[in-house]
């Protein structure tokens, strides 16, 4: 079989993405992945059978560059996505996010029906009230809710987010995809500690407000059961908030305790964060995506594949979720709240270690939710001949 794979952000910010391209370049003969680079060294390098087309190279900024360079670029994206359609037949193609969604609506348009199965995957929630009216991310949302009659399967890494999607439209089938990281990947990073003299905090993701930093920082200058502690950040941060954690580091003397990595490869990601001992995947805000993420936060998993006990947010859905797990260990945020939380993970920590890689190796991993897909993939198409 061909497939045909494309995401208009980074793959490499989606790390779901990877994994989905890792798995069937080992199911099918050649995969085909049109996508934007990050502008960082080392960047995933995948199977030989995997042909890889880079639209542009995404840089930190994108996000607030001016509106003719985002339509520019996208336009871009669309041209590279639509020469693959024309000159191309796949047997599934694989639409992540709404921006994928709109580029196919607009190149089928030009190129005719596909005789392909379409699987559209969404990671993130894309909100029309927050876009501009004539905006790429309004069209893409609207394109997004279109495509669902042509949909032969679709699927999200939240049930909960089921209610916000097209779903009586669908023709096709529905898959529960987990954020979870790749066994076959992660496995290779874990190795059981004990934590020494220093307890080592890690935040990876894009950093921001709502996480728990600014109360942490606060309490890095007490010991913990003789530790100290240090927090680690990894990711993308804007200046003035990264401006701002430091002047706080600064303001209770624990500047040397607070480092900052900036974005790397995702296959770097898991070199960090082995180096911890605590993970962090507190999110305090209430937005449709912030309400849902009890399987959709990859962090939360990703930390839990590398041993690591995990601080999350004091709410229902995050323990109706994550709650039956004994590495998963909630707070409001206070500072007794966090102390307690700590002081638990330091006195058990090879127990709640041991037990949160384990549970990703029976349980928590990728490999665990794509193989029915997969399976119903294989039932549905035969192999094309000839292109």
């Amino acid at each position: 079989m061909k497939v045909l794979v494309t995401i208009f952000n980074p793959a490499e910010f989606y790390p779901p993405t990877i994994n989905a391209v890792e798995y069937l370049s080992e199911k099918y003969k050649s995969i085909e992945l049109v996508t934007h680079s990050i502008d960082a060294t080392n960047q995933w390098t995948f199977p030989e059978n995997v042909r890889v087309t880079y639209a542009g190279k995404w840089q930190t900024d994108m996000a607030i560059s001016g509106h003719i360079k985002n339509i520019t670029r996208f336009l871009n994206y669309v041209r590279i996505f639509w020469k693959r359609l024309k000159n191309n037949q796949y047997d599934v193609i694989l639409l992540y996010e709404p921006y994928a969604a709109l580029a196919y609506m607009l190149s089928s348009f030009f190129v005719g029906k596909r005789k392909a199965l379409l699987w559209y995957h969404n990671h993130d929630i894309l909100e029309p009230g927050g876009q501009g009216k004539i905006s790429i991310g309004r069209f893409a949302s609207k394109a997004e809710h279109s495509i669902f009659n042509k949909l032969s399967i679709f699927s999200l890494p939240s049930n909960e987010r089921k209610e916000y999607f097209s779903m009586d439209k669908l023709k096709g089938n529905y898959f529960f995809i987990p954020n979870y990281p790749s066994k076959k990947f992660y496995s290779k990073f874990y190795t059981k500690k004990t934590p020494g003299s220093n307890l080592r905090i890690i935040y990876q993701g894009r950093i921001g407000e709502g996480h728990g930093l600014e109360e942490i920082i606060s309490l890095l200058k007490e010991p913990l059961n003789g530790k100290q502690l240090t927090l680690c950040l990894k990711g993308i941060i804007e200046k003035n908030y990264k401006d701002a954690l430091i002047a706080l580091a600064e303001k209770h003397n624990v500047a040397g305790q607070v480092f900052f990595y900036g974005l790397t490869s995702y296959k770097e990601v898991p070199l960090l964060a082995s180096t911890c001992d605590v993970g962090i995947a507190i999110h305090t805000k209430t937005d449709v995506m912030n309400k849902t993420l009890g399987t959709s936060s990859n962090k939360i998993y990703e930390y839990a594949g590398l041993g690591l006990p995990v601080l999350l947010y004091d709410n229902t859905h995050f323990k109706e979720h994550l709650g039956k797990y004994k590495w998963a260990l909630f707070t409001d945020c206070s500072k007794q709240s966090l102390q307690q939380s700590l002081l638990e993970i330091i006195n058990r920590y090879e127990e709640l270690s041991s037990a949160a890689f384990t549970d990703f190796i029976t349980e928590l991993n990728f490999e665990s939710y794509i193989e029915p897909l997969i399976n119903y993939i294989e039932e549905k198409r035969t192999p094309t001949k000839g292109k």
